[in-house]
């Protein structure tokens, strides 16, 4: 497993300079236009720490959200996640005798 995090001193409005920044949550959202054409965004959630010793202490400063559309070539890269989210849903109980259509 590859740990990373972002170092870039930003200051809030309130004077709080915070120089270490960390992914804590990624989300893939999916959206189908009336075309059928599949929308693709990131929702990455970011949290700001004062520094890295903060970080170990579990003490963030800010958390921030972020969406970020997809390319077209990048919505390709990852267009199985439709299918691969139906599999999914079809291995839980109530979806187990659902067909695909």
């Amino acid at each position: 497993i590859i740990f990373m995090a972002l170092q870039k001193t930003i200051t809030k409005n309130n004077g709080v300079e915070m120089n270490y920044h960390r992914i804590t949550g990624v989300d893939l959202m999916v959206e189908t236009n009336s075309e059928d054409e599949d929308n693709l965004r990131l929702m990455i959630r970011l949290q700001s720490y004062l520094n890295k010793e903060y970080r170990d202490r579990n003490c963030p400063i800010d958390s921030e959200h972020y969406m970020i559309p997809l390319s077209t070539d990048e919505s390709t890269e990852i267009s199985g996640i439709r299918q691969f989210a139906y599999s999914k849903l079809k291995e839980l109980p109530e979806w187990a005798d659902a067909e695909d259509c």
